[in-house]
């Protein structure tokens, strides 16, 4: 974090205060009617605020006691740490840690939250995402955590490309992308016939997949994106042409 400084709690007005969504959470209207119905002074706590250069300050905790106190109209003012010195990057790590004790954000919210604070490896998926026009995944964690965990960008990359015209033929869509990203990232660079995966493998023979996938769970505990990739493996396996052969046999 940039060399910031906070002030112990002082009233800030609701009307000063600012929402930067490229990192924080919806605001669930629902929860707030809640609250609004429930609400006691005493839970309001003290909110999270970075105050930029040019003065605006923004809510990095507490949006929803903010929207909150909107919605009643009757509170003009609530107690704040006003951050100084923050870029919008400190504040979307900010969000994350002071988070962490709360109701936690979905995987994609904090996904969503770490590209803006520009982790690298959040960076690199969010790239490889943009880079294959790849929308509303559900497994944003599960490829961050690959990514971290020495896979290369352009396997991701290739694995989201190959199987975005076939993604409908599958409802866990998550565990065939970290299967075929598993897959791909075992081979050498350039062997993968990606034409012939999408078409022979993820739309011809789609329920074969399904089926392998199902039995996933007699496999017993351990890589689930490995046994994925053993799957399609086995389905690719069964198609005309090369075969892509077990690590170990390579």
């Amino acid at each position: 974090m940039t060399d910031a400084v906070y002030d112990s709690p002082v009233w800030v007005k609701i009307s000063d205060l600012h929402m930067d969504w490229s990192y924080q959470r919806p605001v669930s209207k629902t929860r707030v009617r809640r609250i609004v119905r429930e609400f006691d002074v005493r839970r309001l706590g003290v909110i999270t605020v970075s105050q930029r250069p040019n003065g605006d300050r923004y809510v990095v905790d507490g949006s929803h006691r903010v929207a909150v106190l909107r919605a009643m109209g009757d509170r003009q003012e609530i107690l704040a740490d006003v951050w100084e010195g923050l870029t919008v990057r400190d504040e979307a790590e900010l969000f994350s840690l002071t988070n962490g004790d709360q109701k936690k954000p979905t995987a994609v919210e904090n996904f969503r939250a770490q590209v803006v604070a520009e982790h690298k490896a959040a960076v690199i998926v969010n790239l490889a995402m943009i880079s294959a026009d790849w929308t509303g995944v559900r497994c944003v964690a599960a490829m961050v955590a690959a990514i971290e965990g020495g896979m290369k960008a352009a396997s991701l990359n290739l694995a989201l490309t190959i199987l975005k015209p076939a993604r409908d033929n599958f409802t866990k869509t998550g565990t065939v992308l970290m299967g075929l990203a598993t897959l791909i990232d075992q081979l050498p660079e350039g062997s993968v016939n990606g034409p012939r995966m999408t078409d022979k493998v993820l739309i011809d023979k789609y329920r074969d997949v399904n089926v392998g996938f199902s039995r996933l769970g007699e496999m017993g505990s351990g890589d689930r994106a490995g046994k994925a990739a053993d799957v399609l493996r086995q389905v690719y396996n069964t198609t005309r042409g090369p075969k892509i052969y077990p690590p170990q046999d390579v």
